[in-house]
């Protein structure tokens, strides 16, 4: 996925894989953006869903509907 409005989150605007899982630290669901060559980014819920917000009032359905899908998998870890 990528998408422009991945730089407001502090992840790089590239193809990122997602992946939902833990923070290693703190034990509360994350989401975690990796690309090739880039850290990795981590946003809570609260951030993912305002990536997903964002995404759906820019009309970026299909990227918001992805980012929906990662964070109920999220909640149900």
């Amino acid at each position: 996925m990528k998408s422009g409005f991945f730089k407001d989150f502090g992840i790089p605007v590239t193809e990122c894989e997602i992946e939902a899982n833990f923070h290693p630290q703190f034990r509360v669901p994350y989401l975690f953006f990796r690309s090739p060559g880039n850290p990795l980014v981590g946003l809570d819920l609260t951030g993912a869903s305002q990536l997903r917000q964002r995404l759906a009032h820019a009309g970026e359905m299909e990227q918001a509907n992805e980012i929906d899908q990662h964070i109920e998998k999220a909640k149900r870890l």
